[in-house]
């Protein structure tokens, strides 16, 4: 975060002033010997010494590592890099993970328990297909993905095939984890404001985001 327009202030409590961070404009408040900033969109953050540390709020961008585990403990899937999403309702990450970052900063971590509606929803045996092998590539084999539209709801499918016969292809469209509770262990990395470029896409760009 690239901080122009700095200027001392005494460090009394209760003292207001103005300050801008790239193009946001914050209102700052000495708090106990530091300044707690407030943006135009509510967002928060904390001037600890060294730097400012922004609260996760609507419409900011958070950076995060995580590892995601079943109920036993064992490990699914764990972060190689970083990933990064806008907080607010953008459907970045599931919405009970997205309610426990709510007010956190860089440094701090937390642990969601996910049932299987916060994650990715129950097993449904009716979205387990059977179609004939001409409907597919020669060399189709178990574990291939293929898109479909659901014959009820119309809506686009991801089914993955689970078995391949002489002439049948079976094929299921619940989510691998379908089903399952989850254990969802972040850390956050970095927090910062989202731009309006962001805001009108929907999604993070440059680094950890989206690539156009």
């Amino acid at each position: 975060m690239t901080i122009i327009n700095w200027r001392c202030v005494p460090r009394l409590t209760g003292t207001r002033f103005v300050q801008k961070i790239g193009d946001q404009a914050l209102i700052g408040v000495i708090d106990r010997g530091s300044v707690v900033w407030r943006g135009s969109a509510g967002l928060l953050c904390r001037n600890r010494s060294m730097g400012i540390l922004m609260q996760i709020a609507k419409n900011t961008v958070v950076t995060l590592t995580f590892e995601l585990l079943d109920a036993q403990g064992n490990m699914i899937e764990k972060a190689e890099s970083p990933i990064a999403y806008i907080h607010g309702g953008f459907h970045g990450i599931f919405p009970l993970v997205e309610k426990a970052l709510n007010g956190k900063q860089a440094g701090d971590s937390c642990q969601v328990r996910l049932a299987p509606n916060d994650a990715f929803g129950e097993y449904d045996a009716k979205l387990v297909q059977v179609e004939t092998r001409d409907k597919f590539p020669p060399d189709v084999t178990v574990g291939m993905q293929f898109e479909g539209r659901g014959e009820q709801s119309g809506h686009a499918v991801v089914y993955t095939v689970t078995d391949v016969a002489e002439d049948k292809v079976v094929v299921d469209g619940n989510h691998p984890l379908a089903g399952q509770t989850l254990n969802f262990s972040c850390t956050v990395t970095e927090v910062r404001v989202a731009t309006g470029e962001e805001m009108e896409h929907g999604h993070v760009h440059g680094a950890h985001g989206h690539h156009h």
